[in-house]
C-alpha cells in the first residue's frame, strides 16, 4: 500500500520519513523502550548516522504519537533517582509507515547499484 494513498489512520503524508522518525519506529519495531532507552538504541543502531538528543526527544516522541504511530505504554519502571521511566511502544500505523519506508529505501538500491554508489 502507498502510504499517502492508504486511508488508514497515521498513514498518511508518511513517506518519506526523517530519518529520526525511521529511526525511532525501528527501534520500537524490537519492543517496547523507555525515552533513554531510545536515544541510548538509536546511537547504538547507528541509524544512518542519526542521532538524537536527549533534550529532543519528547518533541519528536510527541510528533510520532499525535501521529498515531507510537503510543505511551501502561509500563512504568522505577529510573535513577526512583523516578518512574515511561515506556513507549509503536501501533500498527507506525509498523505500516515504518515498511513502507523501508521498502522505498530497497528500491533506490538498483539505481545506487547501477550508479556505483552501493556495492
Amino acid at each position: 500500500m502507498n502510504p499517502r494513498t492508504d486511508s488508514r489512520p497515521g498513514a498518511e503524508d508518511s513517506s518519506p520519513l526523517r530519518p529520526i522518525d525511521f529511526a525511532i519506529l525501528l527501534v520500537l519495531s524490537e519492543g517496547e523502550h523507555y525515552g533513554y532507552g531510545i536515544v541510548k538504541a538509536v546511537a547504538e543502531n547507528d541509524s544512518g548516522g542519526v542521532r538524537l538528543a536527549p533534550g529532543n526527544l519528547y518533541q519528536v516522541l510527541d510528533r510520532l504519537i499525535a501521529r498515531g504511530w507510537i503510543e505511551e505504554s501502561r509500563r512504568r519502571e522505577a529510573g535513577e533517582g526512583g523516578r518512574p521511566r515511561r515506556f513507549y511502544r509503536i501501533k500498527p500505523a507506525g509498523v505500516h509507515v515504518a515498511r513502507a519506508e523501508g521498502l522505498r529505501l530497497k528500491a533506490m538500491v538498483p539505481r545506487l547499484k547501477r550508479l556505483g554508489l552501493y556495492s
